[in-house]
C-alpha cells in the first residue's frame, strides 16, 4: 500500500455522464442517481445548479476533511448492471471543474478514477467487492498539465474511456482490477476466476473517485 496525505478542502464541481448508448445525464432532469452525499446542509453536500454549468445545469459540491470524494451511481439501470447488453461497446465520460482542492492552502492535483463495482452479494455483509478501474488522468485547478496555470481561473475538464469489447476476459491496456492482492507487490488484482467480462456483467455501482486503488488513506 501506498499513503497519501489528506486533503482539508476537496473538489467542487458539476459534470455531464454518458454510457453510449443508453443514458446521458446532464442534470436538465435532476440527478438521475447521481451524486456524492445526494443531499446538503446549505453549505456542505450536493447542490443541483442550473447555471454556470458546461452550459447550464450542473451539480456542485463541497466537502472538507477528507481525503478524497466519490460521485456515484448505484440506481440508475441505464448506467448499472450487465454492460454486455451494449454489444457495440461503451463510453464512459465525464466533465468536471474543479474550483478548489487543497491541503492547509496549498493546491493540488488528484487522479480521477472511473471504477465499475461489483458488490457480489449483500454490502450489508461486508463482503470485499470486486471492481476494475481506469485512470482517467489528473484533476486541478486551472489546466491540469500547465504549471503555469495554477492561479487561473477553475476550467471544464472532460474525461473519457472507452471499453470496445465488453466480453473481454482480460483487462484492457490501462484497466485494473480489485478483490485480491498480490502476494509480492501487496497492490489489488482481480480474483482468480474473476475476469474483465464478468465484472462488467455484475455492475452494481459506477464511481468517479479520487481514490486511488493501491493507496492506503488514514489519519
Amino acid at each position: 500500500m501506498r499513503g497519501l496525505g489528506w486533503i482539508v478542502a476537496a473538489a467542487v464541481a458539476g459534470l455531464t455522464v454518458c454510457v453510449a448508448g443508453a443514458s446521458s445525464t446532464t442534470f436538465a432532469n435532476g440527478i438521475e442517481g447521481w451524486g456524492v452525499f445526494y443531499d446538503n446542509d446549505g453549505f456542505l453536500g450536493d447542490f443541483l445548479e442550473t447555471e454556470d454549468g458546461h452550459p447550464d445545469e450542473n451539480l456542485r459540491w463541497t466537502m472538507v476533511n477528507t481525503f478524497g470524494c466519490t460521485f456515484k451511481n448505484t440506481t440508475n439501470l441505464n448506467v448499472i448492471g450487465d454492460y454486455s447488453r451494449y454489444s457495440d461497446g461503451v463510453r464512459l465520460a465525464v466533465d468536471i471543474r474543479v474550483d478548489d482542492i487543497s491541503y492547509f492552502g496549498r493546491q493540488l492535483t488528484r487522479n480521477l478514477i472511473v471504477e465499475l463495482v461489483d458488490r457480489i452479494g449483500d454490502p450489508n455483509e461486508f463482503i470485499q467487492p470486486v471492481t476494475v478501474y481506469y485512470n482517467l488522468g489528473p484533476i486541478r485547478v486551472g489546466e491540469p498539465n500547465d504549471p503555469n496555470t495554477w492561479f487561473d481561473l477553475p476550467q471544464w475538464q472532460s474525461f473519457e474511456v472507452v471499453i470496445d469489447d465488453v466480453t473481454s476476459t482480460s483487462l484492457p491496456p490501462g484497466w485494473g482490477g480489485t478483490g485480491d492482492e498480490d502476494p509480492m507487490t501487496f497492490m489489488p488484482i482481480l480474483p482468480a476466476r474473476r475476469t474483465f467480462a464478468d465484472v462488467l456483467q455484475n455492475v452494481d455501482e459506477i464511481h468517479f473517485t479520487t481514490y486511488e486503488p493501491g493507496y492506503f488513506y488514514a489519519f
